[in-house]
């Protein structure tokens, strides 16, 4: 009497051999993709001071992301402006005084004894050493000019001395200003344009009197006005 042995197939050999064991941790390591892999965004603070309508600075801070771009910075810092000073003043600031924002880079006075960093609220500070920043002043007006600026890390960094709690040893701190300088070019077109309607008018008292001596005593009279308030504007606010 023959005995027949069971013949294990070469498949289940294979599929033994192949059955590795792996802990859940390694497992689940396998299954995550490396495109979720993703470092968390981290927030900063910058410094901003916002001139007011009195000549004053106001300090506050805009939060920036590490993921906002050059132009999403310059909106913000617009959207502080804006919060400061209501749409009458900027008006005021545009058409009566002749003034135009420009940003700057300032330097905190030694006057002003506060902690920037422990301040809770909006505070009056004093400045010093202030220059004028082209770039960003540019970019304020027109955010477009900031789009081939590719690099956020690099815009970042280069305004890096602007973060809260940042400074250098025995330095004052530095502080991004938003603040207005005399706009010349609307100040002479405005004065210009007064100048002609003052020739018009005259143009038209002539006409109506039927008299060029009066016309020309009227719209000199208006003329001396005119020059007389550019003057004064010229030397007060500029």
């Amino acid at each position: 009497m023959s005995l027949v042995l069971p013949i294990e197939s070469a498949s289940n050999h294979h599929d033994v051999g192949d059955n590795k064991s792996c802990s859940p941790s390694s497992c689940e390591a396998e299954l995550v993709p490396t495109s979720t892999l993703v470092h968390k965004p981290h927030t900063i603070k910058w410094r901003i001071a916002i001139e007011t309508l009195g000549r004053q600075f106001v300090l506050d801070y805009i939060e920036i992301s590490s993921t906002d771009t050059p132009i999403t910075v310059i909106e913000k810092m617009i959207t502080a402006y804006q919060a400061h000073l209501s749409l009458t003043e900027r008006i005021l600031q545009r058409t009566l005084l002749f003034r135009k924002p420009v940003v700057e880079c300032a330097a905190m006075s030694c006057a002003s004894f506060i902690d920037l960093e422990a301040l809770t609220s909006s505070n009056f500070v004093l400045l010093e050493n202030r220059t004028r920043d082209d770039v960003l002043t540019h970019a304020f007006h027109r955010p477009a000019f900031l789009d081939s600026a590719s690099d956020p890390k690099a815009f970042l960094e280069t305004y890096r001395d602007y973060v809260a709690g940042n400074r250098a040893p025995g330095t004052r701190p530095r502080i991004c200003v938003v603040s207005t300088e005399f706009d010349d070019g609307a100040f002479f077109c405005f004065y210009t344009m007064a100048f002609l309607l003052c020739i018009i008018l005259g143009g038209i008292a002539g006409f109506l009197s039927s008299s060029a001596e009066v016309g020309c005593a009227f719209g000199g009279a208006l003329a001396t006005v005119v020059a007389g308030f550019q003057v004064i504007v010229w030397k007060v606010l500029r």
